[in-house]
């Protein structure tokens, strides 16, 4: 097993440039592929929630409507990005992001993250390809929402893609780790190139492995906790029996 100490796990930060002349300006007057003017994102006119009239659903729950929900996919080569689609939080959006662009094996990069809104554009072709989509926060529906996509890429597929991350990556060895605790270094970068076309560094693929076995070991302590917790309740609960 790959010798791995604490040392060596050193998280990469957010790869978030600033640098591409973005403004506030551009988010105003900018018009998406389907013609929503986004100065409508303040008038919420893609969030449009029906009331279902269920005794059961609370009144206070924000709804996204007509619009779908974005729910995890096993793969997303050939995903097709809609306006209106929610998001329970950014960080849902930005793993979306992350796991599409692995799957794809394109050059997207964060150009714009902050409270609020979250900007993304392939730098592939020299810059020129034209993919590009925008999510923001919906402070009334507490939810983030699609507001724009240019769902087209005219680049070519990469072998590296700077926006994996560790912890994308320990999340999906954590089912290897768990079948196999001897998976080495090499097999996971392996792994990759054979299932994403995507090559990962040394370095990366042993953050990955460090990361995924701390969480592993960490969900076993937490099972043995509520073992124990619940052997003591029905030690408490039947005195005189044995567990």
């Amino acid at each position: 097993m790959d010798h791995l100490s604490g040392d060596e796990y050193v998280e990469e930060e957010e790869e978030i440039g600033f640098g591409l002349e973005d403004s506030d300006e551009e988010y105003r007057t900018e018009v998406n592929c389907r013609g929503l003017p986004d100065d409508e994102w303040h008038s919420d006119v893609l969030v449009s929630p029906q009331n279902s009239g269920s005794e059961n659903e609370s009144e206070d729950r924000p709804q996204p409507g007509p619009f779908q929900t974005y729910e995890k996919q096993k793969s997303m080569t050939d995903y097709k990005w809609k306006v209106g689609t929610v998001f329970a939080d950014k960080a849902h959006f930005i793993e979306a992001i992350r796991t599409y662009v692995v799957h794809i094996g394109r050059a997207l990069k964060f150009v714009k993250n902050d409270k609020r809104r979250v900007r993304v554009r392939c730098m592939g072709g020299q810059g020129k390809c034209p993919w590009t989509t925008y999510c923001g926060y919906l402070p009334s529906r507490q939810f983030w929402q699609l507001r724009k996509i240019k769902d087209t890429h005219i680049c070519s597929r990469q072998l590296n893609i700077k926006i994996l991350n560790t912890k994308w990556l320990s999340e999906e060895i954590d089912r290897c780790l768990q079948d196999n605790p001897n998976l080495k270094v090499q097999d996971i970068r392996k792994k990759a190139l054979r299932k994403w076309n995507t090559k990962i560094s040394i370095s990366k693929a042993r953050r990955a492995k460090l990361m995924a076995t701390r969480q592993l070991i960490g969900d076993f302590k937490e099972q043995y906790r509520r073992i124990h917790d619940y052997g003591h309740e029905l030690l408490r609960s039947n005195p005189g029996s044995t567990v």
